[in-house]
């Protein structure tokens, strides 16, 4: 796990489950974290949700791979029909976020 985490330039963690693997791993580089879910204190929360689309929330600003930062805001985004994990949703978001997709 850590070697995988030394190459990475983000981590992306689900705040709505308590994960103590983070105090267990020993991470030399600086991280840019991003949590998500409905805890009010991720980074993208939840502002609403129904069958057909997801209001999120970015609480903080997020600087992309590119360097240009995501600013606070909200945005939707729309699920797709076979999907039904909110969760898988909001990770697919992230990413095409952070790479301009």
């Amino acid at each position: 796990m850590n070697e995988i985490i030394s190459k990475a330039r983000y981590l992306i963690i689900n705040g709505d489950i308590e994960i103590d693997i983070l105090k267990q791993l020993k991470i030399e580089k600086q991280l840019k974290l991003i949590t998500f879910g409905f805890n009010s204190k991720s980074t993208i929360t939840i502002s609403s949700i129904n069958d057909e689309k997801i209001i999120v929330c970015l609480q903080r600003d997020i600087e992309k791979n590119n360097g240009e930062i995501l600013e606070y805001q909200e945005k939707q985004i729309i699920r797709k029909q076979k999907e039904k994990n909110i969760y898988n949703n909001l990770v697919v978001f992230i990413i095409k976020e952070l790479h301009n997709l």
